[in-house]
């Protein structure tokens, strides 16, 4: 008995094991799936990028947010859109040309450059045209993720199926039939 058991457990590690020898390569930009006309996604487009770029110093962790003398938060929409000293929010809502975030991420100027120099990181400019539509958009902050119920997809009809399994058991509804068919038989 437990040589066979020492000889399934071999077997199993060795195909677990084979199975850990993948490469994953992971995409540097933002999902660029959005039209030009689309609405951008904060949840999907914006949280990514402000989560590697922004939020070491602009997020939850209050050691290490800055300014220091009026430490900025953009992880949280009732944050990101308060007055600052100006009397001016960093975000303003549908118009990315007055908004300070859009302003720094493009500048060119160490000294006011976003992501700072020192970070070692860099906005792609697909990114910043992402972030500077967002803006356009209105800003829309969205709840986490886990918080938003789940919807269920709409039904493809039979000129979108891509794949044979959604024209056959979704759109014609032969799976239902067959059952049927079958059931006469039993």
């Amino acid at each position: 008995m437990k040589p066979l058991f020492y000889r399934l457990i071999l077997i199993t590690s060795g195909c677990v094991l084979a199975g850990c020898n993948r490469t994953f390569v992971v995409p540097e930009t933002v999902d660029s799936s959005v039209s030009a006309s689309g609405p951008v996604s904060f949840n999907t487009h914006i949280q990514p990028i402000l989560s590697e770029n922004c939020y070491h110093c602009h997020g939850p962790d209050s050691g290490t947010r800055e300014p220091e003398k009026e430490p900025l938060r953009l992880d949280r929409e009732k944050y990101a859109f308060e007055n600052r000293a100006d009397g001016k929010p960093v975000i303003v809502k549908g118009d990315a040309g007055a908004s300070l975030l859009v302003r720094l991420l493009k500048s060119k100027d160490p000294d006011e450059m976003m992501p700072p120099p020192k970070s070692h990181k860099e906005l792609t400019p697909d990114q910043i045209a992402m972030i500077e539509r967002w803006v356009d958009q209105g800003a829309i902050y969205e709840e986490h993720w886990s918080f938003i119920p789940p919807k269920r997809p709409e039904i493809p009809s039979s000129e979108a199926a891509i794949n044979p399994v959604d024209t056959e058991h979704h759109v014609t509804g032969t799976a239902n039939m067959r059952c049927v068919q079958l059931s006469r038989f039993l």
